[in-house]
């Protein structure tokens, strides 16, 4: 009885594709030409993924964070933090994500500089893709700092699914994952 019930929730939770690979039911994805996949600037996902079912809200730049403008604000300190799932906030409100805390803690004990904590955090980004991301995106917001949140559980494992193409260096300019897709 419990392994039927265990089924029934596996297979509401998650879909397995033919490769027996899991996806997400998070209506915030969008395909990437750079680094994979992104998440879909405006978009809000009421499903969610976890319980209760925080609401999942992508600004205008593509992450899970609050509006924020390109220019950086006079006075304000600007950190990036590039991350996977645990930095994305994978289950919890947005109020409760740790990037979200950094930032009221930061300006509740400063009275001159304004902070701003933005979340750079996608479900399954390795290093690579936060790389890339960083690089596209990031460094266009003007840092005053970047963080990076590594997980060791996953991090460096889930390489193995990317292929890269790189510069005559040898950099990543852009990445191809061999495992996952955004589907429609």
């Amino acid at each position: 009885i419990l392994l039927g019930i265990g089924e029934i929730i596996a297979r509401t939770m998650f879909t397995f594709t033919a490769e027996g690979l899991t996806a997400i039911h998070l209506e915030i994805f969008e395909e990437s030409d750079v680094y994979g996949w992104g998440h879909h600037p405006g978009s809000v996902d009421h499903h969610g993924y976890g319980n209760p079912t925080p609401e999942v809200r992508i600004n205008s730049l593509g992450f899970r964070d609050d509006e924020i403008s390109l220019e950086k604000p006079e006075n304000t300190k600007r950190i990036l933090v590039l991350g996977d799932s645990f930095t994305f906030g994978m289950g919890v409100a947005q109020e409760e994500i740790f990037t979200e805390v950094l930032e009221s803690k930061l300006n509740e004990a400063s009275e001159e500089v304004k902070y701003e904590v933005i979340n750079m955090g996608s479900i399954g980004y390795t290093t690579d893709n936060q790389y890339l991301l960083l690089k596209e995106k990031g460094m266009q917001l003007d840092p005053d700092m970047v963080i990076l949140a590594f997980f060791t559980g996953n991090d460096v494992t889930e390489f193995r699914r990317h292929e890269w193409v790189t510069d005559s260096n040898g950099v990543p300019e852009k990445i191809i994952d061999t495992k996952h897709y955004v589907d429609e």
